[in-house]
């Protein structure tokens, strides 16, 4: 089954890391951490980029992205006080109460209001929640992302007629990969994913009633026969499939890839499927290679998944079998799969920095490169082309 490698088909920050570096979801009791956690270390650039500012309003430069989006451990304070939020979400009159004091995300068309500061960082343009009764708005659209923090979807009016009203920008999640603060990025990504999951939930599969949001748009309730429904993240399998004498690995591309882009093989966890055994049966049926040894590396969140969807990333490290000398590829989900050597690889790295601001301009020089350092598969590829000393 083919992953949303889509995805990874957009311009990375313009920082590279190191080598050494091991990606790692961080633990979070605030029910508002998206959990964007990479635990980096600064690493030499591979090759002299180019200084050119974010194409979104020409006045900054992308920075590294996964930099700002280290673990952060909440204070005793904020740990009392979103266990306090969590159980008080149960009451009835939540979201009202929480409306009282908090500040309200916009979210559009999977584009969120954004304020942009003078270093060109963007930050979530929050708005007083009095701008539900003057845009028309109802309560019960309304999800809570942390305490005194909601979201609502006003994808159903105008830009204009909201502009009107509200101060900033609208931008999306991926473009907020470049330039958002973390609280930023994290914010509207959970903002994306529950509002896209509840446009998507409004009936039971079971009996086919009409569901409403319960808990601050955490669950979702049907009204006939109580059954409830949770947010969907979907779970991918992606691998760096090296080879036995550990002097290639294999990469591969899908139509749906920017031109040039080659990136690890990945696809989405079946039903009681470990996720050692999806790397295999991904990689056989799109390659035709047979692993033997595999091992969980690190995850990531990935709020922009296919149809809007969030999914979790689990990076794996795979050893193909002594005997996988050819490559069978899967024509009706690949493009082409290949082995790179460590040269080419290199190669392909360096093309994906040197090209962080403008990923078009790799497509048309014909330059082969690998997704940015905003993507999983960037870091996997770095683990094995720098590896610690």
């Amino acid at each position: 089954m083919e992953a949303s490698v889509t995805s990874e088909d957009d311009a990375g920050s313009d920082a590279t890391l190191s080598s050494a570096s091991t990606i790692t979801t961080a633990s979070a009791d605030l029910n508002s951490d998206l959990n964007f956690s990479l635990a980096i270390t600064s690493h030499p650039a591979a090759v002299e980029r180019p200084q050119k500012k974010s194409q979104l309003v020409g006045i900054t430069k992308r920075r590294n992205w996964l930099e700002r989006f280290k673990p952060q451990r909440p204070t005793q304070e904020e740990r009392r006080a979103a266990r306090a939020a969590l159980a008080s979400r149960k009451d009835e009159g939540f979201v009202a109460s929480q409306l009282r004091e908090g500040r309200v995300l916009l979210h559009r068309n999977g584009k969120q209001l954004v304020t942009l500061t003078p270093n060109g960082s963007a930050e979530i343009a929050w708005q007083h929640p009095d701008i539900l009764g003057a845009i028309g708005a109802r309560e019960e659209g309304v999800v809570v992302l942390s305490p005194n923090h909601l979201a609502i979807d006003v994808s159903a009016w105008q830009e204009a007629e909201i502009l009107e009203r509200a101060e900033g920008i609208f931008v999306g999640t991926r473009e907020l990969m470049g330039i958002g603060t973390r609280e930023a990025l994290g914010d509207a990504s959970r903002a994306r994913a529950l509002l896209t999951w509840h446009a998507t939930t409004k009936f039971c599969g079971a009996c086919g009633h009409e569901t409403t949001p319960i808990e601050g748009g955490a669950k979702r309730v049907c009204g006939a026969c109580s059954r409830r429904y949770y947010p969907r993240i979907d779970p991918v399998a992606i691998a760096l499939v090296r080879s036995a004498d550990d002097q290639k690995i294999l990469l591969g591309r899908t139509p749906k890839l920017r031109k040039g882009m080659y990136t690890c093989l990945s696809g989405f966890v079946e039903p009681c499927e470990t996720v050692e055994d999806a790397v295999r049966r991904e990689v056989f049926e799109e390659a035709g290679v047979l692993v033997d040894a595999v091992t969980l590396w690190a995850s990531q969140p990935w709020p922009i998944g296919r149809a809007g969807g969030c999914e979790l990333m689990l990076a794996c490290v795979a050893e193909a079998s002594a005997a996988a000398s050819t490559i069978d590829v899967d024509e009706t989900e690949m493009e082409d799969v290949r082995w790179f050597t460590r040269q080419e690889a290199r190669a392909a790295f360096d093309a994906a920095v040197a090209y962080a601001h403008q990923p078009a301009g790799a497509a048309e020089d014909g330059v082969v490169f690998v997704p940015g350092d905003y993507a999983i598969a960037h870091h996997l590829i770095k683990s094995w082309l720098f590896p610690p000393p």
